[in-house]
């Protein structure tokens, strides 16, 4: 989506070229002269045109299918809705103010602000008198805000669920920095919970956004060293390009390697969001001696913190327990590297080292019945909230692609609670399973022709992967 500033400040600048070209005719005759003016003003035109059409485009089929739906409006009306949005839009490349503030709200995907914005122009307004009393448009109003926040507050949470199982962070951690990522929710471009589904977007990247500046006013010194690996990424700095490279046996490695990579996206192996991480790993690999050093050190210093941070929660151990779990520490971290080093070049943030076997053997052996009881206890909660987390995400999604009323959001809410988030058959991603069971339990007459219909064909979509999860 456009950024608002940008966009702003390039119109400004093509206006201002135009009239610099007009102003190098002094020396056309008249009718070239306005032969060219002419060709400009309908190039500015167009410009403008495509740039009204994409700032509004979402808004305009976001607002036609909400309002079929919820006030059940034909298509004469929702046509002459949409030709006022655009319309209104328009009028608003003449307000500098306006046009920013339309803009802006754009780019954060903040709609409810976009048609506050434009309903600030008569003649959207009036349009939309014609067919929604002012109660029934502030209920409107309402209604879109309303599933707007809902979904910023499930994004957040979505990521302070992956933030827990990376720092083992407390109830009191997770509650502030879930306020800092819904603060700094317009920071980088729009995150919907339907970016976070399908898994459009790796969290790491997200939470990189969302964060400029440390967090140890609320992180242990332990988590802290997790948290600045995990913002920091390492790169391949050197000026490098596969065709220049003159050492052919590393070149031929690259370009298959690359060709498995490219190869493994276009089938559905991989994510999108794994091909740029593997690729970069691959270069720092062949070409990257001191990266490739450096970058296995940040792996090790990852691991080793998010262990260390683990050990914490479990609270004072004695001299004897404290010293075996170091030691225990020290060998899973190295048979834990060497296991899933190939993976861990491409997405090191998901190392999900706590969860090795001698690791839980050993606190198991070190605490007291008492105290193991507690840890499984927080344990069970840590994995309840992500759960939960999953679920949020999963209702909040299908609000989005459905544009569900309150009563149909609530049956989705109730039905989740029955959806088996973890763990999830082998093949199969957890949003794909979860959508898959959900479809399965839900009661379809509580949905419209055309909730049913954009729903099954989801549901078409995500069978065959869950059928193949299911065989292999």
């Amino acid at each position: 989506m456009y950024k608002g500033k940008g966009l702003w400040l390039c119109i400004v600048a093509m206006l201002m070229l135009t009239t610099v070209g007009i102003a190098q005719d002094k020396d056309r005759n008249p009718d070239e002269k306005q032969l060219n003016r002419d060709r400009m003003q309908r190039a500015i035109r167009d410009r403008m045109d495509d740039f009204v059409n994409r700032l509004t485009d979402p808004l305009v089929q976001r607002v036609s299918r909400s309002l079929i739906q919820r006030y059940n409006l034909d298509q004469t009306a929702i046509s002459e809705l949409r030709q006022s949005i655009q319309e209104s839009a328009e009028a608003l490349l003449k307000q500098p103010d306006g046009l920013f503030a339309l803009a802006t709200a754009a780019r954060k995907g903040n709609y409810t602000e976009m048609l506050e914005t434009l309903l600030s122009h008569s003649n959207c307004k009036t349009a939309f008198a014609k067919y929604l009393n002012e109660e029934q448009l502030q209920e409107y109003m309402d209604y879109t805000l309303a599933r707007e926040q809902r979904d910023r507050q499930v994004v957040a949470r979505h990521l302070i669920a992956w933030l827990d199982q990376q720092l083992s962070l407390t109830v009191n951690q997770r509650e502030k920095i879930e306020q800092r990522l819904i603060a700094n929710a317009g920071k980088g471009k729009s995150i919907s919970a339907a970016n976070m589904l399908w898994n459009q977007l790796r969290p790491v990247d997200v939470v990189r956004q969302r964060f400029d500046a440390p967090l140890d006013d609320v992180l242990s010194q332990t988590q802290s060293v997790i948290w600045e690996e995990l913002i920091t990424p390492l790169r391949f700095t050197k000026e490098w390009h596969a065709e220049a490279e003159e050492d052919d046996e590393r070149k031929e490695r690259f370009v298959n390697a690359q060709n498995e990579i490219i190869e493994a996206h276009r089938t559905g192996k991989i994510p999108r969001e794994e091909v740029g991480p593997r690729l970069e790993a691959l270069k720092i690999e062949l070409w990257g001696e001191d990266e490739a050093a450096e970058f296995e050190e940040k792996m090790k210093r990852f691991v080793e913190a998010k262990l260390a941070a683990h050990t914490e929660q479990l609270g004072p151990l004695d001299e004897s327990a404290a010293q075996r779990l170091v030691l225990v520490t020290k060998g899973v971290v190295e048979e834990y590297l060497e296991a899933h080093d190939e993976e861990l070049k491409a997405k090191y943030e998901e190392a999900d080292i706590v969860h090795h076997p001698l690791y839980q053997q050993t606190i198991e052996d070190v605490l007291s019945d008492e105290a193991f009881a507690q840890y499984k206890a927080l344990q069970a909660e840590r994995q309840a909230f992500r759960q939960q987390a999953l679920r949020d995400v999963l209702v909040a999604s299908m609000d989005t692609e459905l544009l569900l009323s309150d009563g149909q959001r609530k049956h989705f809410e109730t039905t989740a609670e029955e959806v088996l988030a973890l763990p999830v058959p082998d093949e199969v991603s957890a949003p794909v399973y979860m959508t898959y069971q959900l479809f399965q339990r839900i009661d379809h007459e509580r949905l419209s022709p055309q909730q049913r219909e954009k729903f099954e064909r989801i549901y078409r979509e995500i069978k065959p992967e869950v059928k193949l999860g299911f065989r292999n």
